[in-house]
């Protein structure tokens, strides 16, 4: 995995020891949760009493999580070659 995505954001974070792509992972949720509290805050004051209903996507899990649910996994495993596309 690369550098920090906008470190600027999390200043002082320290991961938990995990591997870099788990603890950037973490610090990347942190922030979400963050950013999803504020913009909460934002709608309750801009729009007092009233409603909404708000979609969480993800459309795809960690690039770390086959290694967590199933260590003995390869590469060719997890990603097998495509054909015919």
């Amino acid at each position: 995995m690369g550098p920090r995505l906008s470190p600027e954001l999390t200043p002082g974070w320290r991961g938990f020891g995990n591997s870099q792509k788990v603890d950037e992972y973490v610090r990347r949720q942190t922030m979400s949760a963050r950013d999803y509290a504020d913009f909460m805050a934002r709608l309750k004051h801009d729009f007092p009493g009233e409603s909404f209903l708000l979609v969480r996507f993800g459309d795809h899990q960690p690039e770390f999580a086959e290694r967590i649910i199933d260590p003995a996994l390869d590469e060719a495993t997890i990603a097998p070659p495509r054909r015919g596309l």
